[in-house]
């Protein structure tokens, strides 16, 4: 049932929904006519080249469709739990709970279908979580070598794999001390991370913690939220977590536990803990995080879930019961809110490709576009030329593209208007809350334009094109007000 449920949340979540704003980035990067060009985005996105750079020989493959750009997404986070069933453990039930766990994991229905590094990142996560207990078992060079490279791949997919990373590597070295220090020439193996790292995490760190994203970290009451944060719905995960934590008390205060085995699935299902409790250590005293920054660490944390089920079945099966009938009642619900409409999710409503659309009916031969917000300040004016042209260009529409820019103190109507000239097309979109003084009111500006507002009043997606001739001016009366968009950073 898992893997029907599973298998199919997956499969679903995103087969009909536009690419959204930060797919639309990996499209342009995955279409980069040579590697001079690759490299030149890979150093300046905050995803790393382990990702785009398999994503871009797939394009060369496969084309840039939709689909084509996903489908190695989805392949992926199919391959992690069948992976697990597979090689996950030398314990047949530990193997069965795991792989549970991870079909039933719901954040990765979101994200299983995008164009986005996710998936693998869970991928390399689980490989790293086997390869570790195998380290364990028996500290080689080898096997610490093989640990070591899956480790740097995941590093260069996304720098959140570091603390995973971190956490296990610190663990082996406490676990076995000398012997874990002879294995020391696998470390050489590190010295490709290091060296792309010295030339593109300054990039990273402008774009997050330097280009003033927020003020800190999370708050405060942003702790009731971390149940969501690990297993995607509030109520359901509360839940879980208090039966897992008070299940594992009574069992230890009636002396039913037993002594405790350090062995390496222990140490692996302690590693998943404290990997969780240092990212959120960080979550909420540095800027930029979001929960899919988790993804990396899920796979030893749901580990962990499996190594408490497998025990706990033992002596009391009621909590497992329970914990697991949450898990599937959750992503049995989201499943069945999947096929009534993903556009409820706010990312896809973020997306270039429904209003180029529109934009594309006028064959404009010019666009100018105006992203409105901190991240777009720090990124180059060539860079956010091509992801604004990308769904035209992709149609086989030849056009010049634009990029305005606005000082907080200066109008941004004045701004994209002063180099449309009447006559380009115009796309507007911002991801922040924005104050009324720069929300876009174009028609009102210059009657000569229609525009159509494709945010749904939860965020700014706006689009402009020039009137045909003899057609009347008809109010528009999305803009009769000024549109207050929810937050939606952009996490690439």
């Amino acid at each position: 049932m898992a893997m029907i449920v599973g298998v199919i949340g997956r499969l679903s979540y995103s087969w009909n929904a536009p690419l959204w704003f930060d797919e639309t980035f990996s499209a342009v990067i995955a279409t980069q006519p040579n590697v001079a060009a690759l490299l030149d985005w890979c150093l300046s996105e905050l995803t790393g080249p382990a990702f785009y750079m398999p994503l871009w020989l797939w394009a060369k493959i496969a084309g840039s469709s939709d689909v084509a750009l996903r489908l190695p997404s989805v392949l992926l986070s199919i391959v992690a739990p069948l992976l697990i069933l597979w090689k996950g453990h030398a314990n047949r039930d530990l193997r069965m709970w795991w792989a549970v766990f991870a079909l039933l994991w719901v954040p990765m229905f979101g994200v299983a279908g995008e164009a986005r590094p996710y998936p693998q990142m869970f991928l390399l996560g689980v490989v790293q979580a086997i390869l570790f207990v195998q380290l364990l078992d028996r500290p080689t060079t080898a096997r610490a070598s093989g640990w070591i490279i899956v480790s740097a791949v995941l590093i260069l997919t996304q720098y959140w794999g570091v603390v995973p990373c971190l956490v296990q590597g610190i663990a082996y070295l406490g676990h076995h001390r000398a012997r874990a220090v002879a294995t020391w020439p696998a470390a050489l193996l590190l010295l490709p991370m290091f060296g792309w790292a010295y030339f593109h995490l300054p990039a990273v760190l402008q774009l997050t913690v330097g280009n003033d994203l927020s003020s800190g970290g999370l708050p405060p009451s942003a702790a009731l939220e971390i149940p969501a944060m690990l297993l995607g719905v509030s109520f359901s995960a509360t839940v879980i977590l208090g039966v897992v934590i008070g299940s594992t008390t009574i069992a230890l205060a009636q002396r039913r536990a037993g002594p405790i085995s350090w062995g390496p699935s222990t140490m692996l299902a302690v590693c998943g803990a404290a990997t969780i409790a240092l990212v959120l250590v960080i979550a909420f005293t540095r800027p930029g995080f979001l929960p899919r920054y988790l993804t990396p660490s899920m796979p030893s944390f749901l580990f962990a879930l499996a190594l408490w089920a497998r025990w706990m079945v033992a002596r009391d099966p009621r909590p497992v019961i329970v914990a697991t009938a949450m898990m599937m009642s959750t992503a049995i619900g989201l499943l069945a809110s999947i096929f009534t409409g993903t556009e409820r999710d706010p990312r896809h409503i973020f997306n270039l490709q429904q209003p180029s659309a529109w934009l594309a009916e006028r064959q404009p031969q010019r666009l100018v576009i105006f992203w409105d917000g901190p991240v777009a300040s720090a990124s180059s004016s060539a860079h956010l030329a091509e992801v604004g042209g990308f769904f035209l260009r992709r149609g086989g529409r030849t056009v010049a593209v634009s990029v305005a820019r606005a000082a907080a103190d200066q109008d941004p109507n004045q701004a994209v208007l002063a180099l449309s000239s009447s006559d380009a097309a115009i796309l507007w979109f911002a991801n922040d809350d924005l104050p009324d003084s720069r929300t876009p009111r174009i028609a009102r500006y210059n009657p000569h334009y229609e525009c159509r507002d494709f945010g749904g009043g939860q965020l700014t997606m706006t689009a402009c094109r020039p009137r045909l001739p003899g057609i009347a001016q008809q109010t528009n009366v999305a803009f009769s007000q000024p549109v207050r968009p929810a937050p939606l950073a952009r996490v690439r």
